[in-house]
């Protein structure tokens, strides 16, 4: 926890974008860059959460109440330090990729996970020309180069604001393809997670509600729609 030590924020435009003044000084990050955004609709909305963190001054706060300050961080400091690092970290989800294990054949679980996640992985095939194989079990499978190729190619390509979504979304649904789907199609966060969440909500309906996971569904749900929000207030102007 945190001490807020503010009263007044302010959205102040500046060359190129817009940053964020406490008490009239622009805000750093932890790295000491400015942050500094481009689009003023983010600027507004990173200006609103430092209004609502803590309620006011001298109340303790914790950082969870500034994620999109998080995002904003790991797009213009970590990103450009840790690319390439962040990029194969990425990559070797293309390998122990959710939606490429499943449960024995004929099962009612293994019917839904084709139905379910096999459209993702037809979307992935179409939009990045990255055909993942697919296995029963959990035994590990090695994806073809041309898979992983096709995979890097397209992480090469994005801007540190898309490899911010990826960093976040991926690891929190536990698949590269889902995390892709997050960044570039228009699924809503609770529908990516039920999808990430599929043996789970199958085993519920089974055994009856667990709150370990309908909590950690939650948990899921407001962080993709952390990175939901970011990059739709970043595309707007």
């Amino acid at each position: 926890m945190k001490k807020r030590f503010w009263k007044d924020v302010d959205v102040v435009p500046q060359e190129n974008g817009w940053v964020i003044h406490l008490d009239g000084r622009p805000l750093r990050l932890p790295g000491r860059t400015l942050l500094h955004v481009s689009a003023q609709p983010l600027a507004e909305a990173l200006a609103a959460e430092w209004r609502q963190a803590g309620k006011g001054p001298g109340e303790l706060f914790h950082v969870d109440e500034l994620p999109l300050t998080g995002l904003c961080g790991t797009m213009t400091e970590r990103v450009p330090a840790e690319r390439e690092g962040m990029t194969e970290a990425l990559l070797a989800y293309a390998h122990s990729d959710l939606l490429c294990y499943r449960a024995d054949n004929w099962s009612e679980l293994s019917r839904l996970q084709e139905e379910q996640w096999g459209r993702w992985l037809s979307w992935c095939a179409r939009t990045f020309g990255a055909s993942l194989q697919v296995t029963e079990g959990i035994m590990p499978i090695t994806q073809p180069p041309e898979v992983v190729k096709a995979l890097r190619d397209a992480l090469e390509g994005m801007t540190p604001a898309e490899l911010t979504v990826l960093a976040v979304a991926v690891p929190v649904l536990g698949s590269l393809v889902l995390g892709l789907a997050a960044l570039k199609s228009d699924e809503d966060a609770e529908a990516l997670v039920k999808c990430a969440m599929l043996d789970e909500q199958s085993q519920m309906e089974r055994w009856g509600a667990d709150i370990a996971i309908t909590d950690r569904m939650a948990a899921k749900v407001r962080d993709v729609a952390d990175v939901l929000r970011f990059r739709s207030l970043l595309c707007q102007k």
